[in-house]
Parts: C-alpha cells; structure tokens; sequence
C-alpha cells in the first residue's frame, strides 16, 4: 500500500460518496465490496499476518507475507484522509466496484501527477487497483498495477508490525 500513500498523500479533500458500515464486507462479496470502514472514512483491516501478492503490467507477479499493525491505519488514513492543499485535487466515491480515490496534483514546472486508486474487499481480504501517471506537455505516461492480500492469522513469533519478508 505504500506506494498509493507517497501518491496521494499531497492531495485530497472532504470525502464523498457512501461509506460501508464496520459489519459489511466478508470474503465471499469482496470483489462487490469494501472494507468497514471507521468513524472519519478510513479502510479497517484485521491486524496480523497477510499474504500479499503484486500484480505488475508487464505480467509478474511477487508474493510477501507481511506482519501488519496499527501503522497501516496511518498509511490508510493519509491516503483516504481530507487534507487538502491548493495544488491538489482528490475526490472520493464508492460503489459496486469498491472506494475509489483519485488524486491530481500539479507540481512545480507544470507537471501534473495523477493517481487512482480502487479497494474493495473487507476486513480480511481486499483487491487494490492503482494507476499512477505523470502528465507532460499533455502526455499522460505511467503503470496499472493490483495487489490482492488475504489475512493467514496471527503474526509469528519474532515477526512485528511492518516486517515483511517473501512468501514461498
């Protein structure tokens, strides 16, 4: 989820659209769904370990298994959070396909950033689709990539919050 953080985390404004509810969301309806969410909007995920697979554009893929904690609720809330600035846009909706957030920024010498982001899934599994571009002399130039992740239980022993490692 890091890379959708450094994306978006320079731009947003007040969420729209609907939120779920912290009961919804369960594995069988996750591709039609999202994750509960809390009082100011932000995605919850289980704590613990997840196996996390990567999908890039070129056709790999790479799995980790990854020890989550309560840092990824910053991660999340800085990337579906409502800090705004002048330079950025970022609008918020939900629906069958899930939440989606999408930020455009314009930076200094006239390139603009955008950034898309599509989660569903629920408090144990999720599908994130992003999109990340850069705009140049009106040329839009960049990747699609998803990553799936379902919750394995408690992390192991010796293995904290934010640890990663590959999965076999």
């Amino acid at each position: 989820m890091l890379p959708v953080v450094a994306a978006l985390a320079a731009c947003s404004q007040s969420p729209s659209g609907n939120a779920s509810s912290a009961g919804e969301g369960t594995s069988a309806d996750a591709a039609a769904s999202q994750p509960p969410m809390d009082a100011t909007g932000v995605p919850q995920f289980r704590t613990g370990l997840w196996e996390v697979t990567d999908y890039e554009s070129d056709g790999t893929t790479a799995k980790r298994l990854r020890c989550i904690g309560q840092e990824v609720e910053e991660d999340l809330r800085t990337m579906f959070g409502t800090a705004s600035t002048p330079e950025c846009v970022k609008t918020r909706s939900s629906g069958p396909q899930g939440l989606t957030v999408k930020g455009l920024c314009r930076q200094p010498g006239g390139t603009e950033t955008e950034a898309e982001v599509t989660l569903s899934g629920s408090a144990i599994d999720f599908d994130m689709k992003l999109g990340l571009y850069s705009i140049v002399n009106g040329k839009r130039h960049g990747d699609l990539s998803q990553s799936k992740g379902r919750w394995m239980g408690e992390c192991p022993a010796g293995m904290k919050p934010g640890d990663e490692s590959e999965a076999g």
